[in-house]
């Protein structure tokens, strides 16, 4: 019963999300390790996309999942960092 509770829980928060939920999103819903991988392992649960983003089947959105996943997965401190880099050195004369 508590993997059926996980589970809608993983659905609440895919729904506002275009069917893609996060690993962090689920522990701050109080999922266990365990229950994330157990969802995962039914694969109409829960499919890896990789970089601790997953999506649920059943409400992905087909047109731009792909692109929406890989936003998720980019750390913004980190592309801001290599957008900025050539500004940051120093110029030679």
């Amino acid at each position: 019963m508590a993997l059926l509770n996980d589970f809608v829980a993983a659905l609440d928060l895919a729904a506002r999300d275009h069917g893609l939920v996060t690993r962090p999103q689920l522990v701050a819903e109080r999922l266990s390790s365990s229950s994330i991988a157990r969802l995962a392992n039914t694969r109409r649960a829960l499919r890896p996309l990789g970089g601790g983003v997953y999506v649920v089947p059943a409400l992905e959105d087909l047109r731009f999942g792909h692109m929406r996943a890989a936003l998720q997965r980019m750390d913004p401190q980190r592309w801001l960092e290599q957008i900025a880099a050539p500004w940051a050195k120093p110029q030679e004369c």
